[in-house]
């Protein structure tokens, strides 16, 4: 369990883990706008928790991700809901549940799965984002009303656990009495899905995955840290190994409280740390000269349906106060990029990007962005709040539709 070397890694370069005490901390302080101005909106994107690995280390004991103790639910993460799709229907097959359930761990667990520690670190966000937009700002009611909040996740188990957990975090025990309405958390079909790049889908998309977790040279520093991986794990030196295999290992490690392998010292910790942002950066946004494009295929349909939303705010078409979308690292990281506001570093776990939408009393319409509870100035822009068509017409160029990715994507095969 923790020792002084894994809380002083955790210290220096924590790779995508938060401490509790940030989480905790998230929706503090935040500036008050100016009384011109009355919130109207709000939409949420926030990463899952803690979850076991998906991929182990080669040549390296693992650890025992045990499923007797690693799910144990806290009673106050335990609310009544149902997973339905967009349309309010049955649910679609869980395609990525049938991989997880394929990796099975030293331990018994499956991989990709949200745990205990996780549950809580979506409990704790969810609370952290009660006491300001609940008991501050009373945009929402203390009681539970889902005609004022539509939740929609991926269909992975990890991001509709975590979705329930913030909710009960929100409203506690309120979520409990069987007289409450019951939670419903919309998922899509996986081959449609807009809440992650899909890079299956799109050939260029795929490819530029590949240069970035296999063709090293692209990324300054990499081949150097790869080359230095591959004798720590006795692998050949021809192996292909990929950098974001050994964080998902390491930073799962330390999330729980296990101890790392002794040969990955904090000089290659801290450096990973650095150098790991990078095979983001690269897969989802591309190489200089190219960002545009390749930002467009990797985040194009998700900025569709931001923009798609934020017109029918303008023409007050929107009934329900509030959209939660629960998702993934590399759903954030288009999402920074998007907006200007990437800050070289992984996406931690259950951090957000929150939208706010403003009326002024002129009756326009303006967005304020908030980055893990924290205001952001999104398009290297002076001011923190903006009209709503400066917005859209600045994410616009990367928007795409659904339609359009698919005849994209037929295009580049």
């Amino acid at each position: 369990m923790k020792n002084a070397q894994i809380l002083s890694q955790i210290a220096m370069s924590k790779l995508d883990n938060p401490s509790l005490e940030e989480i905790v901390g998230s929706f503090t302080d935040i500036p008050e706008v100016e009384s011109c101005f009355q919130l109207k909106f709000v939409m949420f994107f926030g990463r899952h928790g803690a979850r076991t690995p998906i991929q182990t280390l080669p040549n390296i004991e693992s650890v025992n991700w045990d499923k007797e103790t690693l799910f144990a639910e806290d009673k106050d993460t335990e609310i009544n809901y149902v997973v339905c799709g967009l349309d309010g229907g049955t649910r679609p097959d869980p395609v990525m549940e049938h991989y997880y359930q394929r990796v099975v761990l030293k331990g018994g667990s499956f991989g990709g799965q949200l745990t205990s520690v996780g549950r809580n670190q979506a409990y704790q966000l969810g609370q952290a984002f009660r006491k300001h937009y609940v008991d501050k700002l009373k945009f929402l009611s203390s009681d539970p009303s889902f005609d004022d909040i539509y939740i929609r996740s991926t269909n992975i188990n990890r991001c509709i656990d975590t979705a329930t957990c913030f909710v009960a975090g929100i409203y506690g025990d309120q979520m409990k009495s069987d007289e409450k309405e019951v939670l419903k958390v919309h998922v899509d079909h996986a081959h449609t899905e807009v809440l992650y790049p899909q890079q299956e889908l799109h050939p260029s998309l795929k490819d530029k995955w590949r240069e970035a977790k296999h063709e090293h040279h692209h990324i300054p520093g990499m081949a150097e840290l790869v080359q230095r991986a591959r004798h720590l794990l006795g692998l050949p030196e021809d192996d292909k190994i990929d950098m974001t295999h050994v964080k998902d290992d390491l930073s799962t490690r330390l999330v729980h409280g296990f101890e790392l392998p002794p040969q990955f010292d904090d000089d290659f910790i801290a450096e990973l740390s650095q150098l790991g942002p990078k095979v983001l950066e690269h897969a989802l946004s591309g190489p200089p000269g190219e960002k545009e494009k390749h930002l467009q295929l990797a985040a194009g349909p998700l900025l569709h349906l931001i923009q798609q939303l934020l017109h029918q705010l303008k023409e007050n078409q929107v009934k329900d106060k509030m959209h939660l979308y629960f998702c993934h690292d590399t759903t954030l990281t288009t999402l920074l990029f998007a907006l200007s506001i990437f800050d070289n570093e992984w996406p931690p776990l259950c951090c957000s990007v929150t939208l706010e939408i403003y009326q002024h009393t002129d009756g326009t319409f303006f967005i304020r962005v908030l980055y893990r509870g924290q205001v952001k100035k999104i398009f290297d822009r002076t001011e923190e709040i903006l009209p709503i068509d400066d917005v859209i017409s600045s994410l616009r160029p990367l928007s795409m539709s659904w339609e359009e990715f698919i005849h994209s994507s037929k295009c580049a095969t």
